[in-house]
């Protein structure tokens, strides 16, 4: 199997939940996986039947502005609050998210669409940043520039 993994790391990451617009320090990680399966030797060429593809996008996010820091908590977390007598049945499903990285150097943007959050670790707010480590993954990017 062959893997190629592009990193892209953003330092003023746009991220759009809902009405909510937020700027952060983030990155984001490309990976193409070809599972070639079949060589054959067809006289000096060699061909390759690629088997599967497959391209996944991950990342993280942080440094939440401390005002947006409970908004953010309860579209990410899809609850209000939670706790040890929260409910598996009390937490909806969290919208998805999308996504804009800019990279600096090259003034491209990257939108991740269809972004789902896999984890989110958020420490205390502390003078007006809040720490907020995501994780998530994306169905589509869009590159521009």
């Amino acid at each position: 199997m062959a893997t190629t993994t592009q990193k892209i790391l953003g330092e003023s990451v746009k991220v759009e939940v809902g009405g909510l617009d937020i700027v952060v320090d983030g990155d984001i990680e490309v990976t193409l996986e070809r599972e070639v399966v079949e060589h054959k030797e067809r006289g000096k060429a060699v061909v390759e039947h690629i088997m599967s593809k497959r391209v996944k996008i991950s990342g993280s996010l942080s440094g939440i502005p401390n005002s947006a820091f409970s908004d953010v908590i309860q579209s990410w977390l899809g609850a209000d609050s939670i706790n040890t007598d929260t409910q598996w049945s009390d937490i909806e499903e969290p919208p998805d998210v999308e996504i804009t990285f800019k990279d600096a150097e090259d003034n491209t943007w990257y939108t991740l669409k269809q972004v789902k959050i896999t984890s989110v670790k958020p420490t205390a707010p502390m003078d007006d940043v809040a720490k907020i480590e995501m994780e998530f993954v994306a169905n589509e990017i869009q590159i521009g520039g």
